[in-house]
């Protein structure tokens, strides 16, 4: 893609467009906009707010992670 590693690149050669996400963010605890990470033994769900550039669209995606099938070095972090 002619990008180094470690090169420090401007806006305008990162996002060539509006066609872009511009807002993301996950909960982590329960607040006004989002819902917090909730677990039940090796099940956790949690919340993402994306907003696209381009057409605004808003959606809120909620995702249930299997903590038993993630990668094995995270096992003592969540297990």
């Amino acid at each position: 893609m002619g990008i180094e590693a470690g090169e420090v690149l401007p806006l305008e050669r990162m996002v060539l467009n509006d066609n872009v996400i511009f807002f993301a963010a996950t909960g982590i605890t329960s607040g006004d906009l989002l819902k917090g990470i909730t677990r039940q033994g090796n099940v956790a769900t949690s919340e993402t707010l994306l907003i696209s550039g381009k057409s605004r669209t808003i959606r809120r995606i909620q995702s249930i992670h299997y903590l038993d099938r993630k990668d094995a070095a995270l096992h003592p972090f969540i297990l």
